[in-house]
C-alpha cells in the first residue's frame, strides 16, 4: 500500500486506486493524525483503536444523506462550524468527506472558505474517484494523493511499450509519437496499463493549433491528476524552401501550429497555474530563432516569436511566481533531419564548437532542468543547447 506522506498537510485529495482502497488509506492518514503513539499511526494506541472502531470524538466523516445523491451546503456549513470547535480529546480533527465529487458547487465554495482560513488543528481529507468535478480552487488548496492500481503489474511487453513511447517523446518524433499517443488514447486498456509502471500517465490526442482541442486536452489531466505543474510546449512543424516558394496555406500552418500552438497551451493552463500561484512553463525555439537560416525564412520567423513570446510572457507571470523559459536546440538528431544525408549532417556538426550534432537527451536535459527547481530563479531566459553554433 502507498506510504503516508510526512509531514502531513493540512489538506488531501485522495483519488486513484478503487473504493475500497482509497477509504482504508483515508482511515489510515486519520489514524496517522489523531495518533498518541510514536511512529503514527502506531494501530495499538487507544486512538488509533478508535479511528479503526469509527469511534473517535475528533474524526468526522461526511456522506450525502441517505435520500440524496449530493452533499448539502447545510452538512458543510455544520463541519465548518464544528472545525472552530477545539478537539475534544487530542491535538487535531479530522475531517472526511467521501465521496467529496458528490458536494455540489454551493458546497464546495461554503468548503473552500475553511480550507483557506481554518484553524491549524484542523485537517481535511476529500476523497475521490473523479476529482475533475470539484471547482479548481478547491483542489490547489489540497495536496493531491493518487493511489496506484492494485491489479496490474508490468510485465515485458508493456515495459517495451512505455520505452518506445519515452524514447519517441525524447526523440520529438512527432508523427511517430501522435500515433503512439493515438493508439494510447483509442485502448483505455493500453492507458491503464502504463499507470501500472508506477508513475500515473495520460494520453490524449490534441491539434495544438486548434484551441478548443487544447482545452479539452488540459480539462482532461486536470480531471486525472487535479493539478499541473509544469507546461512543454515541443509541438512543431518545418518548411525548408525559398521565401518565394511558400504558399499563404504552408505560413498559416507555420505559424498556427509552431506560435498559435504554444499560446493556446499557456492561455489553457494558466488559470490554473495563477490559481495556485506556481508553474513552470518552457517553451521550445530554435538557434534559427536567435539568428535566422536561409531557406528557412518561415520556420526562423515562427521561432523568433517563440522566443519574444517567452520573454513577454515571463514578465506578466514572474509576479505570480510562475517561471517561463525557453530551450533552443541546434541541430539534433531527429526525425526532422532525416532529409539530410549523413555527409550534410557531418558538415553542419563541424560548424559547432563540439565539432558534432545534438542527441535527443541532451535537449531533453535542459528541458528538465529549466522546469525543476534547480532553476527556481530562471525566467525569461533561452538556454541555447546547439553544440557551440552560436556564441
Amino acid at each position: 500500500m502507498m506510504e503516508l506522506p510526512n509531514p502531513l498537510s493540512h489538506a488531501y485529495l485522495i483519488t486513484g486506486g478503487g473504493g475500497d482502497s482509497r477509504a482504508a488509506f483515508a482511515g489510515r492518514l486519520a489514524a496517522a493524525y489523531l495518533c498518541e503513539g510514536d511512529t503514527p499511526p502506531c494501530g495499538r494506541c487507544r486512538a488509533c483503536r478508535k479511528v479503526g472502531k469509527g469511534s473517535h470524538p475528533d474524526l468526522s466523516r461526511t456522506a450525502p444523506p441517505p435520500d440524496k445523491a449530493e452533499i448539502t451546503v447545510e452538512q458543510i456549513r455544520a463541519l465548518r462550524a464544528d472545525a472552530y470547535v477545539r478537539p475534544n480529546e487530542g491535538r487535531r480533527k479530522v475531517y472526511v468527506i467521501d465521496p467529496a465529487d458528490a458536494m455540489n458547487p454551493a458546497a464546495q465554495n461554503a468548503l473552500l472558505k475553511v480550507l483557506e482560513e481554518g484553524p491549524a488543528y484542523a485537517a481535511f481529507l476529500l476523497v475521490s474517484d473523479r476529482p475533475g468535478k470539484l471547482l479548481d480552487t478547491v483542489r490547489s488548496r489540497c495536496e493531491l494523493l493518487s493511489l496506484p492500481r492494485e491489479d496490474a503489474l508490468p510485465g515485458p511487453e508493456l515495459l517495451e511499450r512505455a520505452e518506445t513511447l519515452a524514447e519517441l517523446l525524447l526523440a520529438g518524433d512527432e508523427l511517430a509519437c501522435a500515433q503512439a499517443l493515438v493508439e494510447l488514447e483509442l485502448s483505455k486498456p493500453k492507458a491503464e496499463e502504463l499507470s501500472a509502471l508506477g508513475v500515473p500517465a495520460l494520453a490524449v490526442q490534441a491539434d495544438v493549433a486548434e484551441e478548443g482541442q487544447v482545452v479539452r486536452m488540459v480539462d482532461n489531466v486536470l480531471e486525472k491528476f487535479c493539478q499541473l505543474d509544469i507546461l512543454l510546449c515541443a509541438a512543431g512543424v518545418s518548411h525548408l524552401g525559398l521565401i518565394s516558394q511558400i504558399d499563404g496555406d504552408q505560413w498559416r500552418r507555420l505559424f498556427a501550429v509552431n506560435v498559435d500552438g504554444v499560446h493556446h497551451c499557456c492561455r489553457a493552463v494558466l488559470p490554473h497555474m495563477l490559481g495556485r500561484k506556481s508553474g513552470s512553463i518552457v517553451t521550445v525555439s530554435s538557434m534559427w530563432g536567435q539568428v535566422g537560416a536561409s531557406c528557412e525564412a518561415a520556420y526562423s520567423a515562427t521561432k523568433g516569436a517563440v522566443i519574444a513570446y517567452t520573454k513577454a510572457l515571463a514578465k506578466e507571470l514572474g509576479p505570480s511566481n510562475i517561471r517561463v523559459n525557453c530551450v533552443a536546440p541546434g541541430v539534433i538528431d531527429t526525425s526532422m533531419n532525416d532529409h539530410l544525408s549523413p555527409k550534410e549532417l557531418a558538415v553542419l556538426g563541424e560548424e559547432a564548437a563540439l565539432c558534432r550534432i545534438g542527441q535527443p537527451r541532451e535537449v531533453a536535459e535542459a528541458i528538465c532542468f529549466l522546469a525543476s527547481e534547480r532553476a527556481s530563479f530562471i525566467t525569461g531566459q533561452v538556454l541555447s543547447v546547439d553544440g557551440g553554433v552560436i556564441v
